[in-house]
């Protein structure tokens, strides 16, 4: 074996790092030539030289660089060696690209953001084939939609098809959601025929992905809007938006129960919310027709969801939403599909402590839905029970005011019905020549009670330490004293109008001018919790006290009528005031017509009684204000 001499190390040191050595370039091989021409034993021994001096690695050009380098020998050395390595030729066979796709999107977000896409498209054209891609196109098919260019959303679109890139299903969504963000002015039919001929594309390219294996990398996206099947949510929207329900559903049946879209809950609710928005039909049907023809494609797509077990809460809303508005049937589907998903909502404790996974979680919208339902279906005590026990259970978070609206009305149904079942008689006997007042039966009343508790349970709620958006407004108070008049309960309407106005009733039973309550009488609650009366719920408490025949709950009802102001409750709407739709003032002169009766009523019963001539004087005043409203409104009589 050749052995290598001190001296001969030592020459082939400096040799190495000397800058007058013509071997020293960057072909590293030419230097490692040199010494195996000394022997093996020098050979090795030269592969590991001296870390250089600081002067000497000054310069960048002369420093060892990433892929020139190993550590080597021992770690715990003092002198630290390295081994020179020849760095791979990246340049052999192909031509290295200046910037990889992925640096050249974000400079081109950087471009879109500063508003400057005419820029971004001039970089991305004159950039290198291998620096561009599908997702830099589609970056600016985007922002030329988004500044409402069609046309060159388009022309981009087809650019990136001629340079060989295949557009990917983010592609198709972006484009089919930009044609959908444009107004129907702009949607004129030239583009709509880019949107089919696309569409058709789109359909291409699904059929190419029809391998098991290619359904799977695409279903294990990480977004549902990265996934194949993304670009049907913007289509169907703009098959909605032109009104080609029909080709909605035309779509919806060629779904295969083992393909691409048996799975997809997002498709189908997709689906869903185009049959509910729908607004108008092909023919001359009516409204009821509608919402008919609405209910029965939603039940379609309900079973076909089912079936493939996608159905969340979000999708059951929409579905209900669509049942809610048709016949017995649809009704019955909804009821047994939400016991099916939801759980039995007849037994509301069994549903908050259920620890089924497969159940699905109660939502506000959800809830609403369902409250809604069980009062369409006449079932008012299942839709009160389940208001308890959720306002019960830690669950109450989710109550809003729709949900105490919604089981108010269910309790004015069931009074409605109890009234009509067993009507208070009002006694004729004479007492000191005057009518008896009339007592309505005990378990009638109890309905008017528990709506006041439900309204005492929002406010207090609505203005507690954990506010929630529980708090009553207007409609919420008048359902309350719509149930206390029907039940015959003048405890729980006064009750009611407390809350309301923040008055104290009871103030108003003393036997004091007119004057007096104006001037001495005020609410005990501030300005920003106070809701004043209106025609509807004056009129309620009115006819209340009219129907106890209660000649103190009289007194007290039409003093608050002068305490509001007359004009407050019989006011005509100015000249050249906001003009309202007809349907509200149909309902408000309604509302004044009934109140204006009732008042009527009221002020003939208390002229029966011993008054002085002032007090008859203003009683006759006020019968002839009310017998004009009622001339006034005569139209509105039913």
């Amino acid at each position: 074996m050749a052995s290598c001499s001190r001296s001969s190390l030592l020459s082939t040191t400096k040799l190495l790092y000397s800058t007058q050595n013509a071997l020293h370039s960057s072909r590293l091989s030419l230097k490692f030539k040199t010494v195996a021409e000394a022997g093996p034993s020098c050979a090795r021994t030269a592969a590991t030289v001296a870390r250089p001096t600081k002067t000497e690695a000054k310069s960048p050009k002369d420093r060892p660089t990433d892929g020139q380098i190993r550590k080597t020998g021992n770690s715990k050395s003092p002198q630290r060696r390295y081994a020179l390595l020849r760095r791979p030729d990246v340049t052999q066979g192909h031509e290295r690209p200046s910037q990889r796709p992925y640096g050249v999107a974000i400079q081109v977000e950087k471009l879109l953001k500063a508003g400057q896409l005419d820029e971004a498209v001039k970089m991305v054209s004159s950039a290198p084939i291998s620096s561009q891609n599908a997702v830099v196109w589609t970056l600016l098919v985007k922002q030329a939609f988004a500044e409402k260019v069609p046309n060159r959303a388009f022309k981009l679109f087809s650019d990136m098809k001629k340079r060989g890139f295949q557009p990917t299903a983010r592609t198709y969504a972006t484009i089919f959601s930009g044609y959908n963000q444009l107004s129907e002015t702009d949607l004129t039919d030239k583009q709509w025929e880019r949107v089919e001929t696309l569409w058709g594309q789109y359909q291409a390219y699904l059929e190419s992905l029809r391998s098991q294996e290619d359904q799977d990398v695409a279903f294990h996206s990480s977004s549902p809007h990265d996934n194949i099947l993304a670009p049907y949510v913007p289509f169907l929207e703009l098959l909605g938006k032109r009104g080609l329900h029909d080709r909605i559903m035309a779509l919806f049946e060629e779904i295969e129960e083992s393909g691409l879209l048996a799975h997809d809950k997002y498709v189908y609710t997709t689906f869903l919310l185009q049959v509910v928005q729908r607004t108008t039909l092909d023919g001359k049907e009516t409204f009821d027709d509608l919402r008919i023809r609405n209910a029965e494609d939603t039940q379609i797509i309900a079973s076909k969801m089912q079936a493939a077990g996608v159905i969340d809460s979000f999708a059951l809303t929409a579905i209900l939403r669509g049942l809610v508005k048709g016949t017995e049937a649809h009704h019955q589907f909804g009821y047994d599909l939400v016991a099916a998903t939801v759980g039995d909502i007849s037994k509301p404790d069994g549903l908050v402590n259920s620890r089924v996974p497969s159940l699905l979680k109660l939502e506000h919208r959800l809830l609403d839905l369902i409250l809604e339902l069980c009062c369409v279906m006449r079932k008012y005590d299942v839709a009160i029970n389940l208001f308890d026990g959720l306002k019960q259970s830690p669950m109450k978070r989710i109550l809003t005011r729709s949900h105490v609206d919604f089981a108010l009305d269910a309790l004015a149904y069931n009074a409605a019905a109890a009234e009509q079942a067993t009507p208070p008689v009002p006694a004729q006997s004479q007492v000191d020549g005057e009518p008896t007042e009339t007592i309505p039966p005990t378990d009638l009343q109890s309905y008017s009670k528990r709506a006041l508790e439900v309204l005492e349970y929002a406010v207090i709620q609505g203005y507690g330490d954990h506010p929630m958006e529980i708090l009553p407004n207007r409609a919420t108070y008048n359902r309350v004293l719509v149930t206390a008049w029907r039940c015959g309960d003048w405890a729980s309407a006064a009750r009611a109008v407390e809350l309301m106005t923040g008055l104290d009733l009871t103030q108003f039973r003393q036997p004091r001018a007119p004057s007096w309550f104006k001037q001495n009488i005020a609410p005990q609650k501030s300005k920003d919790k106070i809701i004043g009366l209106d025609a509807q719920s004056l009129g309620y408490l009115v006819r209340t006290a009219n129907k106890l025949r209660d000649r103190s709950a009289i007194r007290v009802a039409v003093r608050l009528l002068d305490y509001s102001g007359f004009s407050t409750f019989f006011s005509t709407p100015r000249k050249g005031s906001r003009r309202l739709l007809q349907e509200t003032r149909t309902l408000e002169g309604f509302y004044q017509f009934r109140l204006a009766a009732a008042i009527q009523e009221s002020v003939i019963v208390l002229m029966d009684g011993q008054l002085t001539p002032e007090q008859r004087a203003d009683y006759k005043a006020l019968l002839e204000q009310v017998k004009e409203v009622k001339e006034r409104l005569k139209a509105h009589e039913r």
